[in-house]
């Protein structure tokens, strides 16, 4: 095992105690956060809880600067989406250090429809000014790292899903005929752009009988719904010049990746133009062979 030499001295993980961090999704109780938030979906209430406890003497002595003149800020980032790094990060916590604040309470209220695929929270003690004196080795310039820590949380199993909201068509669409059950709003005009962003399915909340056959999670209702939504972005990718299977390696998370999976699934070892050909000259039969990726594969209950 190999040490890790810092360019400047750092204090010991045990000056710093971070408790877990404790979750509470739709009212329910607290709970450890572990690394997969079970029941989450885009319209989810979630808060977060954890409590934050410096030991300032002895970070000041291990850092060598004078406790009177050590100036933290402490930190917390959110991040989602994205592979193995975030695609969006911003500070969604932070809190001055001195003297007096050696413990920290740290409470968020994070709107679910901003995050996709997973969540990460990273906890940081950031120096905050440069110190009027210090030793030879210690943190000088405002901005660098003592502490870190960073927590990821997978938020989707599989494949990344795109946000569903419960809307009046009479507002969401007034120019236009509004009694549609459902509508999906994106544009084939980028297709990498991650997915979740990409698009929004809305659901009439005109018509109470469908929402709730929807918030039930009537399984052939959905089916229909994620069949139809698969044909018309499917249709659209391959009508545009912009669109590659070579997105399904290159960007997988992408509004084109994900799409390219699909066709793949349902059209394995077939160039993307016989592809576009079988669109073009059996509609029928290229619905209904990329509609089955809604249903459930043989054996399955539709409860996995």
């Amino acid at each position: 095992m190999s040490a890790v030499a810092f360019p400047f001295l750092r204090p010991a993980p045990s000056t710093v105690a971070a408790s877990p961090w404790m979750m509470r999704l739709d009212g329910r109780g607290y709970l450890t956060l572990g690394g997969h938030l079970d029941h989450w979906d885009y319209a989810s209430d979630l808060h977060l809880h954890r409590r934050l406890s410096l030991d300032l003497p002895s970070i000041a002595e291990q850092v060598g600067i004078a406790a009177a003149d050590l100036h933290l800020r402490a930190v917390v980032t959110l991040g989602t989406a994205g592979g193995r790094l975030d695609g969006t990060r911003h500070i969604i916590w932070a809190q001055d250090v001195g003297a007096d604040s050696t413990g920290h309470d740290i409470a968020l209220s994070i709107q679910s429809r901003d995050l996709s695929r997973r969540l990460s929270l990273t906890t940081e003690l950031i120096l905050r000014a440069e110190p009027a004196s210090s030793g030879p080795l210690s943190p000088k310039r405002a901005g660098m790292r003592l502490w870190s820590e960073r927590n990821v949380v997978e938020l989707e199993h599989g494949e990344p899903r795109f946000p569903i909201e419960v809307i009046s068509f009479r507002k969401l669409l007034p120019h236009r005929p509004n009694s549609a059950l459902w509508y999906l709003d994106w544009s084939p005009q980028d297709f990498s752009r991650d997915f979740t962003s990409a698009a929004r399915l809305y659901i009439n909340g005109d018509n109470s009988a469908f929402v709730q056959r929807v918030s039930e999670g009537d399984e052939l209702l959905l089916r229909l719904i994620m069949s139809s939504i698969m044909v018309q972005m499917t249709r659209a990718a391959l009508n545009a010049e912009c669109f590659s299977l070579d997105m399904l390696e290159n960007a997988p998370g992408s509004l084109g990746g994900v799409i390219g999976g699909w066709i793949r699934q349902s059209f394995p070892n077939q160039a993307l133009a016989a592809v576009q050909m079988l669109a073009l000259l059996d509609p029928a039969a290229f619905d209904g062979i990329l509609g089955a990726l809604a249903s459930p594969a043989e054996g399955d209950d539709g409860n996995g």
